[in-house]
């Protein structure tokens, strides 16, 4: 017997009694070893808990007492993440409605996997990444490319990531930005985070920097994790000791709050960004060429310069703060320690889908 189907055994017991025995006709059956179903009829509204550890529930149901096919009517819905995302051990309360004349079915299954795909058991089995992209795809495709590499390293054979990606027209959103409607960009945002949350994704990867604007708003609007890209990356300038530190990106990046802030607390960081014509430079590099693929020799001199002159303000190292940044600069051409944070990003996304 699997793990979920005990666990729906004990709650039909659960609802029986909260219900006055008025389930009606129910089974319990497993589908495989991640996922179980209870079947049945009542005349009332149910309110009950699953432990936190059940992670999605979704309500199917038909009309009448035919053979017609089960149609859903409900959209999954996580009932752990946030409460583990506040820090609380409770068991998420679920309202499921079973109609006087209607048939339903619960169907439940573990966080992060795909609907009917079993979970294996093996140590390797992976959860899904949901990976936000187009923000340029130049730096998306470089995502999938560290992750799936990643993954063939560390398991061999022909292995590969399980990942949904959502990509944007990125033209559309660079008009948002520029015209500052950081409502309209949160609200495309929160949308598709939505639609991979739906799709199966375990967790949501904003493959861009700038875009991480809004990472509050949309982590408040799904109940999946949200990794934070410059969580890892602070991460590793503190392993390596530094503690002032440059930042290179967008100039939404380099001039708002949001990500230097982040690095100051909790992290305790420095960061240091570059005078008003050297934020010019960067920033136009990025829109003008990286996001369209262009890599020039005089844009690297360029960025070189940048980082020379955070570096004689007393910069110890230098985040590449835009996930198209990394096409350009590479160790080799500054003896300054880089923090990719595309591939510190991805790397972090891996560790938790392998975790």
């Amino acid at each position: 017997m699997s793990y979920m189907t005990r666990t729906l055994q004990h709650y039909y017991l659960f609802c029986r009694k909260r219900t006055g025995n008025k389930l009606h006709n129910i089974t319990i059956s497993s589908l495989d070893g991640n996922r179980a179903i209870l079947r049945g009829t009542s005349p009332q509204a149910l309110s009950f808990s699953l432990p936190s550890d059940v992670g999605q529930v979704r309500l199917w149901e038909r009309s009448g007492r035919g053979r017609g096919a089960f149609q859903t009517t409900r959209r999954p819905v996580s009932i752990s993440a946030r409460c583990q995302r506040q820090g609380l051990r409770v068991r998420p309360q679920i309202g499921v409605y079973f109609g006087l004349v209607r048939r339903a079915m619960i169907e439940c299954w573990m966080p992060g996997r795909p609907i009917g795909r079993p979970y294996t058991g093996n140590s390797y089995s992976m959860k899904t990444i949901g990976l936000l992209g187009g923000l340029s795809w130049e730096s998306s495709a470089e995502y999938y490319r560290i992750i799936n590499q990643e993954v063939q390293r560390r398991l061999g054979g022909v292995h590969s990531a399980e990942c949904l990606l959502w990509s944007f027209d990125f033209d559309e959103i660079k008009v948002l930005q520029a015209a500052g409607d950081w409502a309209a960009a949160t609200a495309r945002m929160i949308e598709a985070a939505r639609r991979l949350e739906r799709g199966g994704a375990g967790c949501l990867v904003i493959c861009s920097n700038t875009m991480h604007k809004m990472a509050a708003e949309v982590q408040a609007a799904i109940d999946i994790p949200l990794l934070h890209i410059a969580d890892p990356t602070a991460a590793a300038i503190k392993a390596d000791g530094l503690q002032t530190i440059a930042l290179l990106g967008t100039r939404y990046t380099m001039e708002a709050d949001f990500y230097a802030g982040r690095l100051r607390d909790p992290f305790g960081l420095t960061p240091l960004v570059p005078d008003e014509p050297g934020r010019t430079t960067v920033h136009k590099i990025i829109y003008d060429e990286l996001v369209r693929g262009i890599i020039r020799e005089e844009s690297r001199a360029a960025y070189v310069q940048v980082i020379d002159d955070l570096a004689a303000s007393g910069a110890q190292g230098v985040i590449l703060g835009c996930t198209e940044i990394g096409l350009l600069i590479q160790p080799e051409h500054h003896p300054l320690p880089q923090y990719d944070t595309t591939r510190l990003h991805a790397l972090a996304a891996l560790d938790w889908a392998m975790g």
